[in-house]
């Protein structure tokens, strides 16, 4: 005989996640204890197709011989608990950031597990894969809430992404961001028409980005409640308008401009963060209006023949 070995394997779904090990020689001439052992490690050793842990486990044990053929010594079975999959999220760093794990599960063939995260409300528009790193017992990932628009319920999806491409489900849950009573408005600029485009949606925002525009960062905070500001665009010129006057939108929409309906808040003017109106008379094209919380960036416009029209709302 060359060898011993023990072969492990959960009994769901075949032989999937059967694991070999060399059994160690344990005999003990002097006591007249033969016999071999090995360590199989649950978390660690087992990566079954369905990614659960728990249940039962068939263990085999085949001697080597000379030849190289395995003769079947003996066979038992065992009972593994106490790794229910579990998918959670927890909050990491106040106010910062959140971890989402899924323990009790290992996958076999997974080139990379994945968590989705959005936003229940406005469909997946701003939807979030976040590659998880391997732990000893499953997988995590860390959620930033600077990623994400809004407080309340978020949905979180698991996947495996096998060897042939396909993604394998693995569980959900939600949690709640607190205390995010702001949205943030991401400020836009196509260098070809000259115009800056407003938006709190990351969907389109990255949609602009990918075709052309470039993306400066934040402008301001919106409330998440309060007087409408209102969208409006203009399908010959290619531009954009942002107003938070009832009549102002009817009169546009009268001279042959679309409404798209409510764009974000404005918070109370005792927020003291105003957010400034300019016009480029020179203009004929899109990019007539300009909208800045910078006074600075208002008073040069103004020196380069803009007019400034007063503060358009307020930020937080």
């Amino acid at each position: 005989m060359k060898h011993v070995y023990f072969a492990v394997w959960s009994a769901r779904n075949g032989q999937d996640d059967i694991v070999w090990k060399q059994a160690q020689d344990e005999s003990d001439y002097y006591v007249e204890h033969f016999g071999y052992d090995a360590h199989f490690y649950i978390s660690k050793d087992f990566k079954p197709s369905d990614g659960i842990l728990d249940g039962t486990y068939n263990a085999h044990c085949y001697a080597e011989l000379e030849d190289g053929t395995m003769e079947f010594i003996a066979g038992t079975t065992f009972e593994v608990s106490g790794h229910d999959r579990t998918l959670a999220v927890n909050e990491k760093a106040e106010n910062v950031s959140y971890e989402a794990s899924l323990t009790g599960a290992k996958v076999k063939d997974a080139k990379q597990v994945y968590f989705a995260v959005w936003f229940a409300v406005n469909g997946q528009d701003d939807m979030h894969w976040l590659k998880a790193d391997e732990t000893s017992d499953g997988y995590n990932a860390d959620v930033k809430i600077s990623d994400f628009n809004g407080s309340g319920v978020y949905n979180v999806h698991c996947y495996a992404q096998m060897a042939d491409g396909s993604m394998k489900f693995l569980g959900s849950t939600t949690f709640t961001i607190e205390g995010k009573e702001a949205l943030s408005m991401y400020r836009l600029y196509n260098p070809n028409s000259g115009e800056h485009f407003y938006t709190s949606n990351q969907g389109e925002r990255n949609h602009l980005v990918s075709v052309g525009w470039n993306y400066e960062g934040v402008g301001w905070d919106a409330p998440l409640t309060g007087k409408p500001i209102y969208r409006l665009y203009n399908k010959n010129a290619g531009d954009h308008h942002y107003t938070g006057s009832a009549e102002e939108r009817d009169g546009l929409v009268a001279k042959g401009w679309t409404y798209e309906g409510i764009a974000w808040y404005t918070a109370p003017s005792a927020n003291d963060k105003p957010q400034y109106r300019l016009y480029n008379p020179n203009c004929t094209g899109a990019g007539a209006h300009h909208y800045t919380g910078s006074t600075k960036e208002r008073d040069d416009l103004v020196v380069l023949g803009w007019k400034y029209e007063g503060i358009a709302w307020y930020g937080m």
